[in-house]
């Protein structure tokens, strides 16, 4: 579940939706996350939801995946894991889901995928890909570069193979 879209936003939210950990919590870990480093506002912060992603490599005879992607192998895992791999992004739109976050072989361009809980190719309330205005992988701000009723796509990550990251999105 994202922060509130508007009204006040606690520190819990921010501990709870951003930055996914548990005990204290200091801005500073608040704008890592957020993929910044000068000062950011509680605005900023709005409808905003981080998850983590625990990176992993399938091989297959003719190509590598690596990262995160939960039907595709699977490979690798996400936190939240909140139906079957995925991250349900906003209780707005229930079944609402980012399932697929990978790279294949080498590439830099990689995608979040939204979906409905069926799976299908669009969403039927909430949000959708035309409405991220911004995605952080890696605690970096990534351009976006194409964006979609079903997805979005963004450009300057080469996923490893293993280890961790950690992303945000805000609508």
């Amino acid at each position: 579940m994202a922060t509130p879209a508007s009204g006040a936003i606690s520190m819990l939210n921010m501990r709870s939706e951003i930055t996914r950990g548990t005990g204290a919590i200091s801005m500073s870990e608040v704008r890592t996350r957020y993929g910044g480093s000068g000062a950011i506002s509680f605005n900023e912060l709005y409808a905003s939801e981080g998850f983590v992603q625990t990176n992993g490599q399938t091989s297959t005879k003719f190509v590598t995946f690596n990262g995160w992607h939960a039907f595709q192998g699977p490979t690798g895992s996400v936190t939240p894991n909140e139906s079957g791999g995925t991250v349900v992004i906003v209780s707005s739109a229930p079944g609402s889901r980012i399932y697929a976050n990978f790279q294949v072989s080498g590439q830099t361009n990689n995608s979040l995928i939204l979906s409905n809980t069926s799976g299908g190719a669009t969403l039927s309330s909430g949000w959708t890909g035309t409405d991220i205005i911004r995605m952080v992988c890696g605690n970096t701000a990534r351009s976006i570069v194409s964006q979609a009723t079903t997805s979005v796509s963004w450009q300057g990550l080469t996923m490893p193979s293993s280890g961790q990251l950690h992303n945000l999105v805000k609508f």
